[in-house]
């Protein structure tokens, strides 16, 4: 931990040697209205910025716990009945060089460490947004992002009016950099913890237990609408680390719609999302077949080439007035096989309320108020009664019920570059099991950004 520490202070001393150099902006898009990709592309908050070069550094941790729970029996993916406290950590580096004209290499090395409360399983909507599901929960340096971008000008006008883009980007990422975005529910950093806040809990989208894949986007954007598809590797097991090579047999297709609009002269968006993966997830029919076998079935039988899980997402941000947002998302897969890389959702249902401190003379400020249904299929509850687990719940038994999500935070900005959130959450059926009861989650979370 100490070691962890020392970099990153000297991370941070190499950004104030840095900061001397005079900030620019470089931005060419002249529209108010930002795609998902130029949101992600780098930091909201620039520690450098050359002509050529943008450097930035984010810094996390999250401290979450819940006290006794009453519960007549757990299973291995259950939420600890005895009281726990834990905690996870973050941080990233964030370069991004513009190196010709609408060519852009990203990279962004970051260490990651800690784990989420019960390691990151018991329930469907998790509670921290920033916890590694497995792996080692030492402090562990890796390349969260490397990816080319290049970027085509499509504006038929030069004074901006008409401001059309193409972009091509292929490499390492995160599928959320550029999918699935809201403004007022997204970032786990600064907004909601919980997975089926941040997400769309059914979209099982691709990525290594990290969080991230290799693949490719291609974004059309303009002032009103954008459209992108997505192409991108899935890992050789559940949740697991190492992505398929096998592409012609396991990978993961994406295709969205945005459009932005106002609404009595308040900005809005709707996004419609539609996904197909493909690889080795086992059926839940098959998986609850070889469970009431004498002699075990071989895995290879059960876990195949050729599963097939889809599914679609509807995602609306609506602008009240200048302090008030207001977010729904809708969410459903077809339930027939294993969730394998997000979380064991398949339908969910979920809106909030974000208000910002300006309202009570405190701008740097956020508060948040969201709620999430989850649910999972008839074949998924039967895999799960029977003692099935999936790699992120299970207990053993189910008496089914929803899995009611509801959070609350309030952020608090301490300086420009800091801010402290107090978080919680009250989720009723965890892992969708009513013998379970509810459960009351606390969490602190503090965010640096450079």
């Amino acid at each position: 931990m100490r070691t962890f520490f020392v970099l990153i202070f000297c991370i941070i001393e190499q950004f104030l040697i840095i900061q001397s150099a005079p900030a620019q902006s470089t931005d060419s898009a002249q529209s108010h209205v930002k795609t998902a990709a130029a949101e992600t592309s780098e930091p909201t908050t620039k520690a450098a910025e050359l002509s050529w070069l943008t450097l930035g550094f984010q810094q996390t941790f999250v401290s979450q716990g819940h006290g006794t729970l009453n519960v007549p029996y757990s299973g291995e993916r259950s939420l600890k009945s005895s009281s726990e406290l834990a905690m996870t950590l973050s941080a990233t580096l964030f370069a991004s060089a513009r190196l010709w004209k609408g060519g852009e290499i990203v990279i962004h090395p970051e260490i990651a460490g800690g784990a989420g409360i019960s390691g990151a399983v018991g329930l469907a909507g998790f509670s921290n947004g920033e916890a590694v599901r497995a792996g080692n929960p030492s402090p562990t340096l890796y390349f969260a992002r490397y990816y080319l971008k290049q970027s085509f000008d499509l504006s038929s006008f030069p004074d901006g009016k008409d401001v059309s883009k193409l972009s091509v980007l292929a490499g390492k990422f995160s599928v959320g950099d550029f999918f699935d975005a809201n403004a007022y529910s997204h970032d786990p950093r600064g907004q909601f913890l919980n997975w089926s806040l941040m997400s769309n809990g059914a979209w099982d989208m691709p990525a290594d237990v990290r969080g991230y894949t290799l693949g490719s986007v291609v974004e059309y954007s303009n002032a009103t609408w954008a459209a992108r598809l997505l192409g991108a590797m899935v890992p050789v097991e559940a949740n697991g680390a190492e992505l398929d090579t096998r592409l012609q047999n396991a990978h993961g297709l994406a295709f969205e719609l945005e459009y932005h609009y106002a609404l009595g002269g308040r900005s809005g968006a709707v996004r419609a999302l539609a996904y197909r993966n493909t690889g080795r997830m086992g059926r839940h029919n098959e998986l609850l077949a070889a469970m009431s076998q004498v002699t075990p079935t071989d895995d290879d039988i059960i876990h195949r080439y050729g599963a097939v899980k889809y599914g679609f997402g509807l995602n609306i941000e609506q602008q009240i007035n200048e302090n008030v947002g207001v977010f729904m998302r809708a969410g459903w897969n077809d339930g027939a096989t294993e969730s394998w890389m997000f979380t064991q959702i398949d339908q969910t249902l979920s809106a909030g309320v974000l208000v910002n401190g300006a309202l009570w003379n405190r701008r740097g400020d956020n508060a948040g108020l969201g709620f999430a249904a989850n649910g999972i299929s008839q074949v998924h509850r039967d895999f799960l009664a029977n003692g099935g687990t999936g790699f992120i719940v299970g207990d053993g038994k189910l008496t089914y019920g929803a899995e009611i999500v509801l959070e609350a935070f309030y952020k608090v900005r301490i300086a420009e570059w800091f801010s402290l959130t107090a978080d919680y959450q009250f989720v009723i059926n965890p892992a969708y099991n009513q013998d379970r009861g509810t459960v009351g989650i606390a969490a602190l979370r503090g965010h640096i950004e450079l």
